[in-house]
């Protein structure tokens, strides 16, 4: 397997040399914004500094002033008991789903989504980190603390909500990422050694040069999924969905794809590349 650079690989989302849009006072005038105290006059501002950024169109900016009232406020809250089991504190646990699924929401209706970004990172004491830009300017970041998982010893993100970050470059070896929401989620050159992402939705994903070796990923979505240069060895892929996933230079020798889900896959050539399929 090439190991790659996660700052090396190519990846839309994470382009940060564009011109955001905004002057350089305007950005540090919005991060000291979000900073404040949350009241009316400061959200107004803040609106008024950011609206440029979205399409011009009475829809998305009505929308998309709505979006950040929401985020800003913590309202119109829906309930995220189901997400991220492992959280140790609830509230904690609804204010990082809701602005995080406020944020890729907000992302819908950019003039460029490719300028407003997630990047997320995990901390040796299990602390999920996920820092919002605009550009290369960090706005916010905010952070989930996780317990251990009782099944696979690793780091509890069952449930998890992640779509649209980037954890590139992620340790997340052992770690319990079962039923775990992914859409979109950029995970190139991590290490997912001997994970449970049983269950999980990983439509759309980049999974570029990293270890799933050993790891559950049976019942898992990888529809439309680049998993270019990525190791599977002694992966369980029971029901797996691989449809049009982007599989040209894994490594499928030994894998079992008898039961996984191979539309728009080309069957014989897996198979000649060593790949078990009935």
């Amino acid at each position: 397997m090439k190991v790659r650079n996660p700052e090396q690989i190519s990846i839309p989302a994470s382009n940060t040399t564009k011109d955001p849009g905004l002057t350089h006072s305007q950005i540090i005038r919005m991060v000291n914004l979000v900073k404040k105290t949350e009241n009316m006059n400061i959200f107004e501002e803040l609106w008024e500094t950011l609206r440029n950024l979205f399409r011009s169109d009475k829809h998305s900016q009505t929308a998309a002033r709505q979006i950040l009232k929401d985020a800003f406020y913590f309202q119109n809250c829906d309930d995220y008991s189901k997400y991220f089991t492992g959280a140790v504190d609830e509230k904690a646990r609804d204010r990082f789903t809701h602005r995080l699924k406020k944020f890729n929401e907000l992302k819908e209706h950019a003039k460029d989504p490719e300028m407003m970004q997630a990047r997320g990172s995990i901390s040796p004491d299990n602390m999920l980190c996920v820092s919002f830009y605009i550009g290369n300017i960090e706005i916010y970041t905010q952070k989930l603390q996780l317990g251990i998982s009782p099944s696979t010893g690793g780091i509890d993100l069952s449930n998890a909500y992640l779509s649209g970050i980037s954890l590139n470059g992620a340790c997340l070896r052992k770690a319990d990422l079962s039923n775990a929401e992914m859409d979109k989620i950029s995970l190139c050159s991590s290490n997912l050694l001997g994970a449970d992402l049983h269950g999980a939705k990983m439509n759309n994903a980049k999974v570029i040069s990293s270890d799933l070796s050993d790891t559950n990923l049976s019942d898992t979505d990888m529809s439309d999924t680049d998993l270019d240069d990525t190791l599977l060895r002694n992966a369980k892929m029971d029901n797996t969905i691989l449809n049009n996933a982007y599989m040209e230079d894994t490594n499928v020798r030994g894998i079992n794809l008898s039961k996984a889900d191979l539309s728009g896959q080309d069957s014989a050539k897996l198979r000649s590349r060593g790949a078990i399929i009935d």
